[in-house]
């Protein structure tokens, strides 16, 4: 549930590290598992970072360059995400699905029916 505590003016925040691939159609998706988040639901100081992997455009046929990219969202932030339909929270676990459009690169969050621009928390410290 917790991979990283870190300390900042005697508060102690808590961040849960989730790395998924890019795939072919450009998507990736995250998994949550209720009994954790639910733990940390009313605590403001989690923190949930998402992070894309995927093949560098300087790739070659021998070499893959795998790179990064990352989102960061506070926990109240994925819980608003649920409410609004954007996140899918299922009986154990919460699915989250990211998306790039295939022309401009905008990452998104969606579900099924909804969807919500991300770029604010990407590469975002908090």
């Amino acid at each position: 549930g917790v991979d990283i505590v870190a300390n900042k003016d005697n508060r102690f925040y808590f961040i849960q590290v989730k790395t998924a691939y890019l795939d072919d159609s450009l998507k990736a998706s995250f998994t949550i598992k209720n009994s954790r988040f639910d733990i940390f639901k009313q605590n403001n100081d989690m923190r949930y970072v998402f992070v894309v992997r995927f093949s560098s455009p300087l790739s070659t046929p021998t070499k893959t360059i795998t790179e990064n990219m990352f989102f960061a969202f506070t926990n109240v932030e994925i819980d608003k995400a649920i409410d609004d339909g954007v996140i899918y929270k299922g009986d154990s676990e919460i699915s989250i699905k990211f998306k790039f459009d295939t022309q401009s690169y905008t990452p998104y969050m969606y579900n099924k029916r909804e969807c919500m621009k991300i770029t604010y928390n990407m590469d975002r410290v908090i």
